[in-house]
């Protein structure tokens, strides 16, 4: 904010002002410092902590509604959505124009000022959004915010880029260039199925399959039961892009409503991602480049 805005927000709006210094970087290192010197010694607070990176339209949201669903087994579980990298996430959460229901506004507000629960957090799940693999991976460990975890596990989901795109398209997400998208497509896709420190969720085998679900909440550490990630198609986002019908078949052929836009056609069309998708998902590959 320059000296003119300042001016002219101390004169207009004295409220947004304010607003804006107690969520400036500075109030929040005075905040963590205040809570770093009040409370040295940090607790075990949750017994799982899942760490969820996706591209907006992946699925994300279908994986964590899968994720607190088989959480609650586990004790009390929290659920913050749309983060920033490095930020407490129930201060973020708390300044999120998203509406909060009066449970989670406690939880979040005695979280933040590292009230935490005396019976601990089953289940922690934190979900971020169109960063890059190593963005996402740096600094999570953050016991500070977060309290100490047991276990914790870094998840990143991804999408066919067909589908993927055009839901991105569809929802109008084009204020990334084309190939800033298709390098972050390339850096979560090749990240999930290679990178030794996270475990990789292919959006397609999720909705598809129970068998893959049932490996992948082994893997997590959740106990399994065989419950439809579609069933509740999440609000989170604006919900889906293409209306209120749902199954796995609409899920997996969204794209081909697509095939003349040509947006969609330039991203994915790009070399990488038409070879990503020729040998990852060769029976879409077919339907898309060769009809």
């Amino acid at each position: 904010m320059n000296g003119r805005d300042f001016f002219g927000l101390l004169i207009r709006d004295r409220a947004t002002l304010v607003a804006r210094a107690q969520r400036s970087d500075a109030a929040r290192h005075i905040e963590d410092l205040f809570f770093r010197l009040r409370s040295p010694d940090i607790p075990v607070v949750n017994g799982l902590e899942i760490c969820v990176l996706g591209m907006r339209r992946c699925g994300n949201h279908a994986v964590t509604n899968w994720l607190e669903h088989l959480g609650s087994t586990l004790g009390q579980v929290v659920f913050l959505n749309n983060l920033a990298p490095r930020d407490n996430g129930y201060r973020h959460r708390l300044w999120y124009t998203e509406d909060l229901s009066r449970h989670q506004h406690e939880i979040f507000r005695r979280c933040r000022a590292k009230k935490f629960p005396k019976d601990g957090i089953g289940l922690l799940i934190r979900s971020y959004e169109d960063l890059s693999v190593a963005n996402f991976l740096d600094g999570l460990e953050n016991d500070f915010h977060y309290g100490r975890s047991r276990r914790r596990v870094f998840v990143v989901n991804y999408r066919d880029p067909l589908n993927l795109f055009a839901s991105r398209v569809k929802s109008g997400y084009t204020a990334v260039i084309d190939l800033d998208q298709v390098r972050l497509y390339q850096d979560h896709f090749h990240a999930a199925r290679s990178h030794p420190a996270v475990i990789g969720v292919d959006f397609n085998a999720f909705v598809a399959s129970a068998d893959y679900r049932k490996v992948l909440a082994g893997r997590l550490g959740l106990p399994f039961s065989d419950f439809d990630p579609i069933s509740k198609i999440s609000g989170h986002g604006g919900g889906s892009s293409f209306g209120k019908e749902f199954s796995v078949e609409l899920l997996l052929s969204r794209f081909t409503g697509m095939l003349q836009n040509p947006h969609f056609q330039r991203l994915i069309n790009e070399p990488a991602i038409r070879a990503i998708v020729q040998d990852a998902y060769p029976q879409l590959y077919a339907k898309a480049y060769t009809a």
